[in-house]
C-alpha cells in the first residue's frame, strides 16, 4: 500500500519546506508565508507497458486547460491522490513570489501507483516529491563567487547578465 492521503499531504508540506530552504539559501527574495501550486499533469513518457500496480487515468490524455490555475495544498491533494494512487514522481520547482504566495510548479508523472516500490525520490524523505530549484541564472557558479540571486532570473533564457540577477 502506498501513502495515505494524510501522508501524501505531509510529504507535499515537507517538499515545499525544502524548496523554501533552498530559496532562502540561494535567493535574496523575501518569501511570503503562503504557498500556491501549478499542477502540470502527465509530464512523463508513458508509452511503455504498465507494470503491475501502475495506472493511467484516461482524463490525463486530454489537453490540460488549467495548468496556470493556482491551487492550495488541499486542492493539490484532492487532484493528485486518486483512488488511493499518487503520481510515481512529482518535481517541485519554485516559479515566482507574488503578493502573499510563493508559487511553485508541480510536474507530475503520468503513471499513478499505490505500490511503494514504484515511488521515486525516497532518499529525499518525502516521496514522490523531488525538489528542483531554485533555477540558477545563466553563468552562475556558486554562492562564494556570485552571491544570492533573484528567484525570477530564470525567466529570461536569453542570457540575462548575472549582474542584473544580483541587484
Amino acid at each position: 500500500m502506498s501513502l495515505s492521503r494524510e501522508q501524501f499531504a505531509q510529504h507535499l508540506e515537507l517538499g515545499i519546506a525544502a524548496v523554501r530552504k533552498n530559496i532562502e539559501r540561494f535567493c535574496w527574495n523575501q518569501l511570503p508565508t503562503g504557498d500556491r501550486y501549478f499542477v502540470i499533469l502527465n509530464s512523463s513518457f508513458d508509452g511503455n507497458p504498465l507494470a503491475p500496480g501502475e495506472h493511467l487515468f484516461p482524463d490525463h490524455d486530454t489537453s490540460q486547460t488549467d495548468v496556470r490555475t493556482p491551487r492550495s495544498a488541499d486542492e493539490v491533494v484532492e487532484r493528485l491522490w486518486r483512488e488511493g494512487r499518487i503520481p510515481e514522481w512529482i518535481d517541485i520547482t519554485p516559479y515566482e513570489v507574488e503578493g502573499k504566495f510563493l508559487y511553485s510548479e508541480l510536474r507530475c508523472c503520468g503513471r499513478f501507483t499505490d505500490v511503494d516500490s514504484h515511488l521515486y525520490h525516497k532518499h529525499e524523505g518525502y516521496p514522490p516529491f523531488h525538489v528542483f530549484g531554485p533555477i540558477l541564472p545563466p553563468g552562475y557558479r556558486d554562492l562564494e563567487h556570485d552571491g544570492k540571486f533573484d528567484l525570477h532570473c530564470y525567466r529570461d533564457r536569453r542570457g540575462l547578465p548575472l549582474s542584473r540577477c544580483n541587484s
